[in-house]
C-alpha cells in the first residue's frame, strides 16, 4: 500500500505545487512509483507533470472531478494518466474541477457519508500499485483540502518568509486535528518546509519564529533555496529536478525526499 502525503497550507505562493511536483520527480529518480493527485482548480500540478494546461482537451471528462462524479459507477483507475516523467502517473485537474465541492456534497447526500471521505475511498482502490501518492491542494481550507487531508497518511506544510506564515501553519494544523477527531482518522504532521530561502534577516526571523513555536520539532532541516530554476521550470512546464538538476532548488528537493523518507521510515521527528 502506498504512503500518501498531502501538501497543504492555508496560504498561496509558498511552493505547494512546486514541492509536490519536484518531490514526485525526486521519488521517481530514486526508482519509486508515484501517483500525483491534483486537487487544485488552477491545475498547475497537472501542467508541471504533463505539459497540458487545464483548458486543453487532453483530460476532458477524465480528471479528478469526473472520477468523483463517477463514484460507484466507474473504477477510479480509469482516471489515471501517465505523465512526462517515467514512474509518475497523475489524476489530473481540468476545467471541471470547479464543480468538486458540489459533487462531494451530492455524494454525501446520496451515500449518507462524510463529504470529505470520497477521495480517500477512490484512492484506496488504486494506491496498491504505487510507493507514494502525493496530493496537491488549493490555498484554502475548504472541502478539497479537507478531502486531501483525510486521504493522507501525512501532511507536509511549506511556508516562506512572509507575514501570516505562522497563521497559515496553525490554521492548517487545526484543520488536521479537527478532522482526526471528527472523522476518527490519523493524519500525522510529517514536516514544515521553509521555501524560497534567502540570506536575509527576515528569513532568519521567520525560521526562528517557527523553530521556537509549538511546531519547532517539525521544522525540516532541508530548506528550498530561492533560484531562477523554479521560474524557468514553470515556463517550461517541468519540475526543476528534471530541467535544472544542477540548480540549488533541484538539489534541495532531492535532499528533501531523503529527509522525509528517513522520517517516514524511522518514525522520528528529531
Amino acid at each position: 500500500m502506498a504512503i500518501t502525503v498531502t501538501v497543504a497550507v492555508e496560504k498561496g505562493g509558498v511552493g505547494k505545487t512546486t514541492t509536490c511536483v519536484n518531490l514526485a520527480a525526486a521519488m521517481a529518480a530514486a526508482g519509486k512509483k508515484v501517483l500525483a493527485v491534483d486537487m487544485d482548480t488552477q491545475a498547475n500540478c497537472t501542467y508541471f507533470l504533463t505539459g497540458n494546461k487545464k483548458r486543453t482537451e487532453a483530460y476532458k471528462n477524465r480528471g479528478v472531478a469526473e472520477m468523483l462524479r463517477a463514484y460507484g459507477l466507474v473504477e477510479p483507475g480509469a482516471f489515471i494518466h501517465p505523465t512526462q516523467i517515467p514512474g509518475v502517473d497523475i489524476i489530473p485537474s481540468n476545467a471541471a474541477s470547479v464543480t468538486l465541492p458540489e459533487t462531494l456534497n451530492t455524494l454525501a447526500q446520496n451515500y449518507a457519508d462524510s463529504k470529505n471521505r470520497f477521495l480517500a475511498y477512490c484512492l484506496a482502490k488504486v494506491s496498491e500499485g504505487y510507493d507514494y501518492v502525493l496530493i496537491d491542494t488549493p490555498p484554502n481550507l475548504e472541502v478539497m483540502t479537507a478531502s486531501a487531508l483525510l486521504a493522507a497518511d501525512y501532511l507536509l506544510m511549506p511556508f516562506n518568509a512572509e507575514e501570516q506564515a505562522l497563521d497559515g501553519l496553525q490554521n492548517t494544523d487545526e484543520l488536521r486535528r479537527r478532522l482526526e477527531q471528527q472523522e476518527d482518522a490519523e493524519i500525522q504532521l510529517l514536516g514544515i518546509l521553509l521555501t524560497m530561502t534567502e540570506r536575509t534577516a527576515y528569513t532568519n526571523y521567520m525560521r526562528q519564529q517557527v523553530a521556537e513555536s509549538e511546531y519547532g520539532k517539525y521544522l525540516l532541516k532541508t530548506e528550498i533555496r530561492k533560484g531562477t530554476a523554479i521560474k524557468e521550470s514553470a515556463t517550461i512546464g517541468q519540475p526543476a529536478v528534471l530541467c535544472a538538476a544542477s540548480s540549488n532548488p533541484a538539489k534541495d528537493y532531492v535532499a528533501l525526499y531523503e529527509e522525509l523518507k528517513a522520517r517516514m521510515e524511522g518514525g522520528t521527528w528529531h
